[in-house]
């Protein structure tokens, strides 16, 4: 398999180079990395202390929304769990989602006229994780412990017949001995699904994130950097859906704007733009059988010109959707991928995509998922500022032991081309079960095992993770208000 872009010159390649990296397989020394760690560490505490005061300004401003709703008009305030915190964003975001599906959803008739909790919901997943291998290296294996927190909050409501959210997603890691790994990261979203007629629906989708590229990953740079590359990404997009899911036949349109920006480790090169527009329909032959079909485009423009990256890229895709019985769903989408680079001298590329997944309940309590697809994507694997060609198999079951007690185990593989001679394969493995200790606490404990080998063997790497931990999830919702 080939990889899609040539690699941007002045990258950091296998061998050290200056700027702070390391040679795979060198003890990390924290002592060589002078004032660009100073500066890293300095920014991270920044970025740091504004996601804290976001975060408590949202939850500031949510509950002095409950307070004032609690006011004589203002309708009446219960307090109770919530088992699907997320389902009301995924109700407006995911319009190829079934009717069966819809109905399952918070007040979810199909078309939304009913969906989305209206109130505050927060919810909250920490614990301790065991690593064997922190830097995902051969010869570095460095073990530590972390503490992980994941706060999550979120503001549903509704303007008439149209439904909105607003929320905020962090993730916070602390690490014990080296914290130049730490990480603090943030997400601000809001959505909104818009309920013009039985026959006409809209979405509307923004976020701001600030992240990191995790190590070992087919996206992340293998030359070992003082601190993981941090990057704030941005994202607005539009949909309008024409037609109901029950009817013959449902179209509709999607443009999104998207970016990303890299903080530190002088990763400029891997920033950029991009402008997305997708087409997509389906078509009902059988009240269990449906025509999918999609065509999107793609204009991609990296700001820095040093880069040759930037490219337009073409997707046609068609396939078929089913649910056969009440026990087995799934759709399957293959098409043909273009790509065109701006830069002379660059020979387009054409290949193959798909898109597949089998949903199996044998039981109530338990549910076989199945997927596949190949995606094209930025990757600085190797030290590449290019694209890559990723295939990916994954089989996932979760079953329920008991009423309180669930078992989840799956695994996945993947490949990555990165040039015409490397090629890079990842295999993860978890297991894990999670309790319901009482309606608002969950208790987890968590297995997980990976595995990278690359074709000339010098980014090979073996870790495993043990978390144990706790979700608590609790709402706080306004009911008793007229439409």
């Amino acid at each position: 398999m080939k990889a899609l872009g040539p690699s941007v010159p002045g990258m950091c390649q296998r061998d050290p180079c200056v700027g702070g990296y390391q040679q795979p397989g060198s003890d990390l020394e924290m002592g060589f990395l002078g004032e660009d760690y100073v500066v890293d560490m300095t920014n991270g505490r920044r970025i740091s202390a504004l996601g804290v005061s976001l975060g408590l300004g949202l939850l500031a401003f949510a509950w002095s929304f409950l307070l004032a709703a609690q006011q004589p008009g203002g309708g009446s305030i219960s307090l109770r769990m919530s088992k699907a915190l997320g389902e009301a964003e995924r109700a407006a975001d995911n319009s190829a989602s079934s009717r069966s599906t819809s109905n399952t959803k918070k007040g979810g008739s199909d078309g939304g006229r009913r969906s989305g909790a209206r109130g505050v919901s927060l919810e909250l997943s920490t614990g301790l994780r065991s690593d064997d291998n922190v830097f995902r290296s051969t010869f570095n294996t460095q073990r530590d412990v972390i503490v992980e927190t994941k706060p999550k909050i979120y503001l549903d409501g509704r303007l008439g017949k149209h439904s909105f959210r607003l929320g905020y997603e962090g993730k916070l890691g602390r690490y014990q001995q080296f914290r130049g790994e730490n990480y603090f990261d943030h997400k601000l979203l809001g959505a909104m699904k818009f309920d013009f007629d039985r026959r006409l629906k809209a979405n509307l989708k923004t976020s701001l994130e600030y992240g990191h590229d995790a190590r070992g990953d087919l996206a992340t740079r293998t030359t070992l950097s003082a601190t993981p590359d941090r990057w704030h990404k941005h994202d607005i997009s539009s949909e309008m859906i024409l037609g109901r899911r029950i009817a013959k036949a449902q179209i509709g349109a999607k443009f999104g704007i998207s970016g990303i920006r890299y903080m530190n480790n002088s990763q400029g090169l891997r920033d950029f733009d991009e402008n997305d527009l997708r087409l997509f329909g389906r078509y009902n032959l059988t009240p269990r059988f449906t025509l999918l079909g999609e065509l999107s485009g793609a204009w991609t423009d990296y700001l820095n010109p040093a880069s040759d990256q930037s490219a337009r890229e073409f997707i046609g895709l068609g396939g078929i959707a089913w649910e056969a019985t009440a026990k087995t769903s799934g759709q399957i989408k293959v098409g043909i991928r273009h790509r065109d680079f701006n830069t002379a001298g660059i020979p387009s590329t054409t290949g193959l995509t798909w898109d597949a997944k089998l949903v199996w309940s044998p039981k109530s309590y338990s549910k076989v998922t199945a997927y596949t697809s190949r995606e094209v994507n930025a990757s600085a694997r190797q030290g590449s500022g290019g694209l890559t060609s990723t295939d990916t198999y994954g089989l996932k079951w979760r079953h329920s032991l008991t009423r309180k007690l669930r078992f989840e185990t799956g695994f996945q593989r993947a490949q990555a081309g990165i040039s015409d001679i490397l090629t890079d394969r990842l295999f993860d493995f978890n297991a894990g079960i999670r309790y319901q200790m009482n309606r608002w606490i969950d208790l987890t404990a968590n297995w997980k095992y990976s595995s990278l080998s690359s074709s000339d063997g010098r980014s090979d790497f073996e870790a495993n993770s043990v978390f144990i931990g706790f979700d608590a999830k609790l709402s706080r919702r306004l009911k008793g208000n007229k439409e």
